[in-house]
């Protein structure tokens, strides 16, 4: 199969012509070549299995001779037969990328972003230990915008801020036109307009420099500062704006910031209760967190208004007196259920980097010349480098997905990325940020050896004094939570494999750990 990658069609002559000098060993260890009926009964599966087709000609293609005696048939891999090589365990990483760029070098047909991003999908579900998870933990990048940008941007302002009444009006207004928000937000056009050019990917070019020299973030929070806001082509043409599930969180975390009493300009949109505000939020958005905006309603009538203080867990540590999340399981705390989410992700993160360190092995010069300005005029026209061009920005992708600090230096680097969407990127970092939420979000009430008084007692901080709210049993609450997701075959699977996931690496762990301790440095 690998050899099929490598060329644009072969005969059967010409893999038996080739493979006649291959040796390889036997189960007995004795060196042996292929011999023709073992050839041809491979040609007869794959093209059976549809792994590889008949193109329907007898010509081997330009410049090669016909020969003589009776015509040859040539047959090329197809799209099934690739995603199978790519899919087998035995392909490393080095292999994964060599099988890319042959294919981009030696077939007719180009791959598509999104098929290029299918055979990458196959590949991690093939050798990442925890591949329902992602590979990146965006709550520390998360802390940061908060801590740097809400913080520094909308807490300490005498005003509402314009970006607060534009996350405001779109948390409450997805999917609207550029002149219904400046209507909505009750600002001049520029102001929305330089809101929407800091925010949103789609209103600025890659190479402003403007985050960068704010200096928004000491860590890697670039890329995702360009996308609290999303921008979307509808059918007619028109551009439409919604919040990135990162524009969600930030703007219900600023409800909780003012239901603390801790915003000193308070919000923007005041016609509605905090309760109401947080539940409208959540059911224009549960799309964007599907496990708990998904299930607002069930959640909201078993855990009342804990289903919104719940979401302290997003809280960087010190902000409020949550002690709980730096406490053992064994003193009733989160430390070690948060910390092996954190753990699980920055294990994939490791071996999402070593697939990124082969790719850029093998993609060598044709990645590397994306950084030249000058090189990249002179081979703008060169059909080998626009060949290469998907199969690199497919690692520029994986970059910036483990570390969006990458996108912050956008002079050195994405030269050819203003052609793709990152709309898909977002969408990768969504789906790993609502997994990491959710699974935060479940195992603070799911955790082991809960103590609800203390809990609740944690909880009364958030509630005005004399609400009627501090008379809910939050015991019952729990139990009827726990029932509802037994019920629930897509959550309670969802929280099984999480906890199956969490089990297996703190098991690994110990592994390591009994072995250390047990080793002659100590006996």
């Amino acid at each position: 199969m690998q050899y099929f990658v490598s060329h644009k069609s072969l005969s059967k002559r010409q893999v038996e012509a080739e493979f006649a000098q291959h040796l390889h060993s036997t189960s007995t260890n004795r060196s042996v070549s292929h011999h023709r009926p073992e050839i041809l009964a491979a040609f007869k599966y794959l093209e059976k299995a549809r792994l590889i087709a008949n193109v329907g000609y007898a010509n081997p293609g330009p410049g090669m001779p016909l020969g003589v005696g009776r015509p040859r048939v040539y047959y090329e891999i197809t799209n099934e037969g690739l995603k199978q090589l790519i899919s087998d365990k035995s392909i490393s990483g080095l292999q994964f990328w060599k099988i890319l760029v042959d294919y981009s070098l030696n077939q007719d047909r180009m791959l598509t972003s999104d098929e290029l991003d299918e055979l990458l999908q196959i590949f991690i579900w093939r050798h990442l230990k925890y591949r329902d998870h992602g590979f990146t933990t965006y709550f520390e990048i998360f802390h940061t915008i908060y801590n740097k940008w809400l913080m520094e941007r909308v807490s300490v302002s005498n005003r509402v801020s314009v970006i607060q009444k534009v996350l405001e009006v779109l948390a409450i207004n997805p999917k609207i036109s550029l002149n219904d928000l400046v209507e909505k937000v009750a600002e001049p056009e520029a102001n929305v307009k330089e809101v929407l050019s800091l925010y949103s990917s789609s209103q600025r070019s890659l190479i402003d420099t403007d985050i960068i020299n704010n200096d928004y973030s000491k860590e890697n929070s670039d890329f995702i500062i360009r996308n609290i806001i999303t921008a979307n082509q509808e059918k007619d043409g028109d551009l439409t704006y919604e919040l990135s599930l990162f524009g969600v969180m930030l703007t219900l975390l600023i409800l909780l910031y003012n239901d603390m009493k801790k915003l000193k300009h308070g919000i923007y949109i005041k016609k509605y209760s905090f309760k109401k505000y947080c539940d409208k939020i959540a059911y224009n958005y549960s799309h964007k967190l599907p496990l708990v905006f998904g299930k607002w309603d069930r959640l909201r009538q078993i855990l009342q208004v804990f289903a919104i203080y719940n979401f302290v867990v997003l809280l960087p540590d010190g902000l409020i007196n949550n002690e709980s999340n730096s406490l053992s399981v064994i003193m009733e705390g989160n430390e070690e259920i948060f910390q092996g989410v954190r753990k699980i992700l920055q294990y994939n993160k490791r071996l999402m980097q070593d697939l990124l360190n082969a790719g850029l092995e093998v993609l060598g010069d044709y990645f590397l010349v994306r950084f030249d300005l000058s090189a990249l005029e002179h081979l703008k026209n060169d059909v080998s480098f626009q060949r290469m061009n998907l199969t690199c920005t497919l690692a520029e992708e994986i970059m910036i997905l483990l570390n969006p600090l990458w996108y912050r230096y956008p002079r050195l680097s994405l030269i050819t990325f203003t052609a793709q969407d990152p709309n898909r990127i977002l969408k990768h970092m969504e789906e790993s940020f609502a997994d990491e939420i959710s699974a935060c979000y479940y195992m603070n009430f799911l955790k082991p050896n809960i103590d609800v008084d203390e809990m609740k007692m944690r909880y009364e901080r958030l509630l005005t004094k004399g609400s009627k709210d501090l008379r809910i049993d939050l015991g019952k609450c729990l139990s009827l939570l726990i029932q509802e997701v037994k019920g629930d075959p897509s959550t309670r699977d969802w929280a099984r494999k999480w906890s199956e996931d969490l089990s297996s690496v703190y098991q690994e762990i110990d592994k390591i750990v009994k072995t250390w301790s047990s080793s002659h440095i100590f006996w």
